[in-house]
C-alpha cells in the first residue's frame, strides 16, 4: 500500500482557523502544503511562529513523516510561491523563508515547478527547527 498524505487543522471554538497538509514528495515529504490560516497566532516571532502551520502543524507533520519514513530521518520540504500571489500574502511568506534561511531553519534548494506553479523549495533543518521551537511552547 502506498502512503498518501494527511491534513492538520487548528480549531478555535469548533471552527477551523488554520489548515495544512503533508504528502510524499521527491525523496521525502512536502510539509505545510496548501496552508491557510484565518488569524495569526498571538505574539510576534522572528522565527515565523506566529503561523499556526509553522508553529503547531509542523511538529505534528514531522512526527507523522517519521512514522511513515522507511529509511531513517525524513527529509522535509516546504515550498513557497515566487510569482503567483492569489491571497496577497504568498510572496510575503516567500520573503519570510529567505529570512528563516539566515537563522538556519531552512535551506533554499532553488526553484522548481510544483503542480504547474514555480515555487522555491526549502529543506527544513529538523534539528534546528526543534531547538528553536522549544522556546515557543
Amino acid at each position: 500500500m502506498e502512503i498518501g498524505g494527511a491534513w492538520f487543522a487548528t480549531y478555535d471554538k469548533n471552527k477551523i482557523i488554520s489548515l495544512s497538509g503533508i504528502h510524499p514528495w521527491l525523496n521525502g515529504w512536502r510539509a505545510l502544503f496548501r496552508g491557510v490560516q484565518t488569524q495569526a497566532r498571538p505574539g510576534l516571532s522572528r522565527h515565523h511562529m506566529s503561523s499556526y502551520g509553522f508553529h503547531s502543524h509542523l511538529p505534528l507533520q514531522i512526527e507523522w513523516a517519521r512514522q511513515h519514513e522507511k529509511y531513517g530521518e525524513p527529509s522535509i520540504y516546504i515550498t513557497t510561491n515566487t510569482e503567483t500571489d492569489n491571497s496577497g500574502k504568498m510572496l510575503r511568506i516567500n520573503r519570510t523563508f529567505t529570512h528563516l534561511e539566515g537563522s538556519g531553519l531552512v535551506k533554499n534548494l532553488g526553484r522548481a515547478e510544483v503542480f504547474e506553479t514555480i515555487q522555491n523549495v526549502w529543506l527544513l533543518d529538523i534539528d534546528r527547527y526543534t531547538e528553536i521551537r522549544k522556546g515557543y511552547d
